[in-house]
């Protein structure tokens, strides 16, 4: 009997060490987290493609996936200003020479990424990246993400001069059939700057180019245009010596 107590008294031993430095390794660690080491540097455009085996499109999706992972990852939920933006431009720019006509890096840069905490700190990247895939080859008609970018060097960036500069780059894009508040960005970024000469000037432009086309300019557009110079650009006593002015109750 005590031979076969012996025996077993070896095992006893090595299981209560293995107990004593499961417990001690659980004090020290039983507090520790993932700690996520931020955005990593982007695969070069030139060499991006091996991702896919040489195929193009099979390694746009391979890295356009863990582009939207990021951050929120083993148990994490990183918030957006803790990102590194610098590094998401190179992504994102890294995704457009992949596949400059799939919509889904620019939705991904406009309505997830531009929604960071930090926008005056950050945002310069994804406006320069949308600024890029919005002025993609006529027929791709990409004008709606340089719109996006317009919107976020204003009220999000903050950089008025920055949006007049997109803003004019957007209207001069060689697509047709753009709507017509795309033309009068440069007009109305503009305006907001204090520039009403350079506003109504383009503004009345624009409403002449509509009124020699009005078969086929909705009535609301004309009314907008209307309603901007006279309400916006001009103040009320040059407005009623406009006969410009007397359009906005006519057009119907």
């Amino acid at each position: 009997m005590m031979a076969y107590s012996s025996k077993y008294q070896s095992y006893y031993a090595l299981l209560g060490l293995a107990i004593v430095m499961n417990i001690a390794l659980w004090a020290s660690t039983h507090k520790m987290q993932p700690k996520w080491p931020n955005v990593p540097p982007a695969p070069p455009a030139a060499t991006a493609p091996m991702t896919g085996l040489g195929d193009t499109q099979f390694a746009y999706r391979v890295l356009a996936l863990p582009l939207q992972q990021m951050g929120n990852d083993g148990g994490l939920f990183t918030p957006l200003k803790d990102y590194r933006y610098d590094r998401i431009g190179d992504w994102l720019m890294t995704l457009h020479a992949l596949d400059p006509v799939s919509n889904y890096a620019p939705y991904l840069a406009s309505y997830y990424f531009g929604a960071t905490q930090d926008p005056q700190r950050q945002l310069r990247p994804i406006i320069d990246y949308l600024a890029e895939a919005g002025q993609a080859p006529k027929g791709y008609k990409k004008w709606r993400w340089l719109a996006q970018a317009v919107y976020l060097a204003k009220f999000g960036y903050k950089d008025n001069q920055l949006a007049l500069e997109l803003a004019y780059k957007l209207a001069a894009l060689p697509y047709e059939k753009m709507p017509h508040w795309a033309y009068q960005m440069p007009a109305i970024v503009s305006a907001d700057m204090g520039d009403k000469e350079t506003a109504l000037r383009l503004m009345n432009s624009i409403l002449s180019d509509m009124l020699d086309d009005k078969d086929k300019v909705q009535p609301q557009e004309i009314n907008f245009v209307v309603d901007f110079i006279c309400n916006r650009l001009y103040t009320p006593d040059e407005a009623k010596a406009q006969k410009i002015c007397d359009l906005l109750p006519k057009v119907k």
